[in-house]
């Protein structure tokens, strides 16, 4: 059976707007970033268990070189994206945002 990536609605909105910010600048930035996101979410997907785990029972992976934290539950169809967050944001205003999702 496939397995599949299934993305919180607000998960999408906050991808989205990171690429554009990124675009903004420089077009051919958004490119990579979002082929860095889609290569880093089928890695996971293959191996949901191997990122660490950030709070509860959301999991966290970021695309190399950016610094987009991917947070992610393990659910029985493949992985759940929960949220797409600066990564150099405080901790406890992330786990404020996961709380809802």
């Amino acid at each position: 059976m496939a397995r599949i990536v299934a993305y919180h609605p607000d998960a999408v909105g906050e991808l989205l707007e990171w690429v554009r910010w990124l675009a903004a600048d420089e077009p051919a930035l958004g490119t990579r970033a979002l082929a860095a996101v889609v290569e880093t979410l089928s890695r996971t997907l293959e191996f949901p268990g191997s990122g660490p785990v950030y709070w509860k029972d959301f999991r966290s992976v970021m695309p190399r070189p950016f610094k987009l934290l991917i947070l992610y539950r393990e659910i029985p169809a493949g992985i759940g994206v929960a949220a797409f967050m600066d990564g150099r944001m405080d901790p406890a205003t992330i786990r404020q945002r996961l709380r809802s999702r």
